[in-house]
């Protein structure tokens, strides 16, 4: 029995191009694909005038590694039901899915494909998923059971308001849930 495998990518560019990054999609302040996330921050507001400020949007995409049995169905994508952790609440991940055909380069204005904020998108054991994000694959037929098939995007982005404390946010971790026959 074959288990499916996928591969997290970030898309960068009018292209896209697609860059491997299963460790660390980072926000960041370029549109770029960075290990080194520091070269890139994203400044906190020091007036009310220039609040707030975002992050260029993260767009993100999975692709199918190792072919499943039969199909792969459901995807879904889960966040934590918290926001970063910030001592003044001040930054907020915001996403949204687009499909394959309505790629476009990711912006560091509020963007209008990442509009609902993560948090209120989570799973857990005890409750049910609220406001489940489905993530639908290509192709059209809502399933992916072949090596090379692809999500459709997840766009991400970081606001930053004012008050916000410099430094790092705490890591957010996100799920992939999905149904394999």
């Amino acid at each position: 029995m074959a288990i499916a495998a996928f591969k997290l990518y970030k898309c960068t560019g009018s292209g896209p191009t697609r860059t491997d990054s299963n460790k660390h999609p980072n926000f960041l302040s370029s549109d770029v694909h960075s290990d080194t996330p520091s070269l890139y921050t994203i400044a906190v507001p020091l007036q009310i005038a220039d609040s707030p400020n975002y992050s260029y949007e993260c767009v993100l995409q999975w692709e199918c590694t190792i072919a499943p049995d039969n199909q792969v169905t459901a995807m879904r994508v889960y966040g934590p039901n918290v926001q970063p952790d910030n001592p003044t609440n001040k930054l907020t991940v915001l996403w949204g899915v687009v499909d394959t055909l309505s790629y476009t380069a990711p912006v560091d204005t509020a963007s209008t494909k990442a509009t609902t904020r993560q948090d209120t998108n989570y799973f857990s054991n005890t409750d049910s998923p609220k406001e489940n994000l489905d993530l639908t694959v290509e192709p059209s037929d809502g399933k992916i059971n072949a090596v090379g098939e692809r999500t459709d995007y997840l766009y991400t982005q970081l606001k930053v308001e004012l008050g916000a404390a410099s430094g790092d946010m705490t890591t957010q971790i996100y799920t992939l849930r999905y149904t394999e026959s």
